[in-house]
């Protein structure tokens, strides 16, 4: 059973307890003339219906904000002139790498893009020794080591920061064992220059 994002809204927002804010008019009445039974079977139908599509309604909140990213790689909340994000240069490669890959990345899968993060690396760090830089790049895309999570984890950590809890989620880099990473912002939130 597909939901839509108009019916996804309302349920959400009949979670969180403030109905009106989803509902038009139209339906707002429905809603009214319901009795306390009726509300609360509807309620746990909901929060049921949430679980099975594997939203947590606490941590949902209206859009993200946009980022603008320069050519050099500078990242801009909210607008082109906005809050910059700050980001040590390795943490910083892989939160636009991500970025690049909206479909998502399997860990295993890191090693044939080291020639991409170590383009982005470069533009980034102010680094000039090479072997240093390759150094860096390989233990990154490595996945004996454990430099990616420790990176996704200073990502994330940095973030919050900038975010609140229940927009945070849409800008680290998530997924599960044996599945593809990604960070789940919708691209049309990222404006690179």
């Amino acid at each position: 059973m597909k939901t839509s994002v108009p019916e996804l809204r309302l349920l959400i927002s009949l979670i969180e307890g403030s109905p009106e804010c989803f509902l038009s008019e139209k339906e707002t009445p429905s809603l009214e003339m319901m009795d306390a039974e009726e509300l609360i079977n509807l309620y746990f139908s909901i929060k049921e219906r949430l679980t099975q599509l594997g939203v947590k309604p606490s941590r949902v909140q209206g859009p993200p904000e946009k980022i603008f990213i320069t050519k050099d790689y500078r990242i801009r909340i909210s607008s082109p002139d906005g809050k910059e994000l700050i980001l040590s240069p390795l943490v910083k490669t892989v939160f636009i790498f991500f970025l690049k890959h909206p479909e998502g990345v399997e860990l295993k899968e890191l090693p044939s893009f080291e020639g991409e993060m170590y383009k982005i690396y470069c533009r980034i760090t102010g680094r000039t020794n090479l072997s240093s830089i390759r150094k860096s790049i390989s233990r990154l895309t490595d996945i004996e080591d454990n430099s990616i999570h420790e990176k996704c984890s200073r990502l994330k950590e940095r973030l919050s920061m900038y975010f609140n809890e229940k927009t945070l989620d849409y800008y680290v880099v998530k997924g599960r064992y044996g599945r593809g990473r990604g960070i789940a912002l919708s691209r049309e939130y990222v404006v690179w220059e």
